[in-house]
C-alpha cells in the first residue's frame, strides 16, 4: 500500500474529503492513516475503517442535534436506569421492555400515561424519548401549558411558528402535565386539530 507520509499529501486528502462532505474522516485522517500504515491494512480494510468513522461521526452529530431540538428538561435519566420497584405506578420491567421496543412508534401509535402526580409518568416518558433519540428518531417535548401557548402564538410569532414546525416534523411528540390546567374551548379545538392531524407520521406520549 502506498503510504501518504508528507504534509502536502495529507493536506490534499483533507481538501478532497471536505469537498465530498466527509468531514469526520477528514478530522480523523491522521489517526486513520497511522493505524493503516502501522497495522499494514489492506485498501479494503482502510476504506471500511474510514467509512465507519464517518458514519459514527454523523450519527453522533445527529444525536446531539436531535437532543437539543427535543427541549428536554435537565437531568433526563436513561430508561435503562429505571427500577420499576422505585416507581409507585405498578409498571413492570416487562412493560418497560415492551415500550423500549419502539414498535408502537414505528406504527405511529400513541401512549397515554394516566394517573395522579408522583407515579413516575414524566420519568418514563422522558426516558423513552431519550431512548428514541439514541435509536435515531426525532423527538419533541413540551409541557401542556407551554404547548397551548405555542399553538396560540404560532401564526404571528416567528419563534413559536418555528417551534411548532419542528414539533409537527418530529417522529415522537411528548406532551407532559395534560389536565393540570383548565383550558378554553378554543384551546381544546386547537389541540384536537393537532392530535387528529392524520397527515403527520408520528407517535405521541401524553
Amino acid at each position: 500500500m502506498r503510504k501518504t507520509n508528507t504534509k502536502a499529501d495529507e493536506q490534499r486528502l483533507h481538501a478532497m474529503l471536505d469537498t465530498f462532505g466527509l468531514k469526520h474522516v477528514s478530522k480523523n485522517l491522521s489517526a486513520l492513516l497511522d493505524a493503516a500504515e502501522t497495522g499494514e491494512q489492506s485498501c479494503r480494510e482502510f476504506l471500511s475503517d474510514a467509512l465507519e468513522t464517518e458514519v459514527r461521526g454523523r450519527n453522533e452529530r445527529r444525536r446531539h442535534r436531535n437532543y437539543a431540538g427535543a427541549h428536554f428538561p435537565p437531568s433526563v435519566r436513561p430508561i435503562d436506569e429505571f427500577d420499576p420497584a422505585e416507581l409507585e405506578s405498578g409498571i413492570t420491567a416487562g412493560q418497560i421492555r415492551q415500550l423500549k421496543d419502539l414498535s408502537w412508534l414505528d406504527a405511529c401509535g400513541n401512549i397515554i400515561l394516566a394517573g395522579p402526580p408522583g407515579l413516575g409518568k414524566t420519568m418514563i416518558a422522558l426516558g423513552l424519548g431519550l431512548h428514541a433519540i439514541d435509536e435515531g428518531y426525532t423527538v419533541c417535548f413540551e409541557k401542556m401549558a407551554d404547548f397551548f401557548d405555542l399553538l396560540a402564538a404560532a401564526d404571528h410569532e416567528r419563534a413559536a411558528g418555528f417551534r411548532m414546525k419542528n414539533i409537527r416534523k418530529a417522529q415522537l411528540v411528548i406532551l407532559d402535565e395534560i389536565g393540570y390546567k383548565t383550558i378554553t374551548r378554543e384551546q381544546a379545538n386547537r389541540f384536537f386539530c393537532f392530535v387528529s392531524d392524520a397527515g403527520v407520521p408520528w407517535g405521541r406520549i401524553i
